[in-house]
């Protein structure tokens, strides 16, 4: 799994770099917060929306139970009819309003041809199994909004402990902690818009890099680690 922050700081400029700072114009955005509470047999994560994909990916890997119960919505800037019937998946209403589509779910699904075919598309959904959890909200906040820690709430097995800290807390040296704090800010400083023909703004403003510069701030043991890395995608 390759946490898009953790991209960044290595220096990888990939296209899932590129998509998580297509949503950021000009200016200082609060990025994502992560809280990771480590148990004896479970991970307990709550997170900001910024990576609510990301911590789906781990909730998929880690659960075992192929068809689950799933509620929430899928909403995103596109008709997706042709993906739910790829799915074979009737949604139980849809809401159409600005181009924007909201689909809402209340089925039983397997849960890896789902993520399969709607990983890329918002999904923000819930579902319990013997081994995993997850909880989402079901709008994303609004623009210059405070940034919550608690739109998406995950619990994942204790085998997941090494890919949880080596994706999320990648600068913590020490033995895993037990209670993690991470915070961000994004500063872009540049939107460098690509020459092309094409006259549709929207596509122009998907294609754009994003130039800039992000802020680590980590709370641990009563240590704080704070760092800094510069991008462009």
């Amino acid at each position: 799994m390759g946490h898009y922050i953790k991209n960044i700081f290595e220096n990888k400029q990939n296209e899932k770099v590129h998509n998580k700072l297509i949503r950021y114009s000009k200016g200082f955005f609060e990025g994502p917060k992560i809280k990771i509470r480590k148990q004896k047999d479970n991970i307990k994560i709550k997170s900001s929306f910024h990576i609510v994909d990301e911590l789906l990916e781990l909730v998929v890997k880690y659960n075992t139970e192929n068809i689950v119960l799933i509620k929430g919505v899928i909403i995103y800037n596109e008709d997706l009819e042709k993906k739910f019937e790829e799915l074979g998946l009737k949604y139980v209403k849809v809401t159409k309003s600005r181009g924007i589509h909201k689909y809402e779910l209340n089925h039983e699904v397997d849960i890896k041809k789902f993520f399969e075919v709607f990983k890329n598309y918002n999904p923000l959904v819930s579902f319990t199994t013997k081994d995993v959890k997850i909880t989402t909200k079901k709008s994303f906040p609004k623009p210059n909004k405070e940034i919550s820690d608690s739109f998406c709430y995950i619990q994942l097995p204790i085998s997941a402990e090494k890919e949880v800290y080596e994706s999320f807390c990648f600068d913590i040296k020490d033995e895993y902690p037990k209670f993690v704090d991470i915070s961000h800010d994004i500063i872009v400083e540049e939107v460098i818009f690509p020459k092309t023909d094409i006259e549709d703004f929207k596509e122009i403003r998907r294609l754009a890099k994003r130039k800039g510069k992000i802020k680590r701030y980590v709370k641990y043991d009563k240590k704080t680690l704070e760092s800094e890395a510069t991008f462009e995608a």
